[in-house]
């Protein structure tokens, strides 16, 4: 049941959806079933079941399903791309200047043993991009994921090296474009 929210979730985080119309979800499950539950579920008994037994996916309206709270669609998010890093995580460095991404990106980082691949990939990405806040931005979540998360102390000095040396001001717009009003 698990493995089925995780692709349901990702599948729709990806097109930024946070309310699913039924019409869509189903065919999107009956898909993701694997063979060990289709002989004890259809796809409309398993979002029963899984409505009834933790409400973790539920109905918002009578036409539509929401995961209960975006958390459990962004920690669901994380898990499915941690289960396929090599695919995934190459296409989740174009996505981290989106908001929508952020908190799904601090949760792959807290999932993983080790986030250390994932801080190098940020730092990476950041150094290709022109835009200064935009590189700002991008440095500060390999700060905020090396902080979090295990990361080598090699890779954390650097990055707390790199963010340190921000002025006071550079740091400030990016803690607030990417946090929000301070």
């Amino acid at each position: 049941k698990k493995e089925v929210l995780k692709k349901v979730a990702y599948y729709y985080h990806t097109h930024q959806k946070r309310e699913i119309p039924e019409s869509e979800l189903i065919p999107q499950v009956r898909t993701y079933l694997p063979d060990s539950l289709k002989e004890k579920f259809t796809a409309e008994g398993l979002l029963r079941e899984i409505e009834n037994s933790s409400g973790i996916l539920r109905h918002r309206t009578a036409e539509t399903y929401q995961f209960i709270h975006l958390t459990f669609q962004e920690y669901l998010t994380a898990d499915y791309i941690n289960d396929n890093r090599d695919a995934e995580i190459p296409t989740l460095m174009t996505r981290l200047g989106d908001e929508w991404w952020r908190e799904a990106t601090l949760l792959l980082a807290g999932i993983m043993r080790n986030a250390t691949p994932l801080v190098k990939q940020i730092l990476e990405h950041e150094q290709q991009l022109s835009d200064e806040l935009e590189k700002h931005a991008y440095l500060f979540m390999a700060f905020i994921c090396a902080y979090e998360a295990e990361v080598d102390d090699k890779v954390r000095d650097q990055v707390f090296e790199a963010f340190t040396g921000l002025t006071y001001e550079q740091a400030s717009e990016v803690i607030q474009s990417v946090m929000g009003p301070i």
